[in-house]
C-alpha cells in the first residue's frame, strides 16, 4: 500500500502545491498528469497496460 507521505513527497518533487488539499486519488491523478501520463488511477479493473506505473499495485487492488 502506498503511504500518504510517499505520495506527498512525489507531488512536492513535481512542484504540486498544497498536496494535503487533495484526496489520495485526486493527488495521484494530478501527479500522473504532471508526469505526462494518463489519469487512470483507480479506473482500470483488469489488464492495465501501464506496467511501469508507480501506482499499479494499489490501483489494481
Amino acid at each position: 500500500m502506498i503511504r500518504w507521505m510517499d505520495i506527498e513527497k512525489k507531488a512536492r518533487g513535481l512542484n504540486i502545491q498544497n498536496p494535503n488539499r487533495y484526496s489520495k486519488t485526486d493527488l495521484i491523478h494530478t501527479i500522473q498528469r504532471a508526469e505526462g501520463n494518463t489519469e487512470c488511477f483507480g479506473s482500470v479493473k483488469d489488464n492495465c497496460p501501464h506496467i511501469n506505473c508507480s501506482w499499479r499495485r494499489d490501483c489494481l487492488k
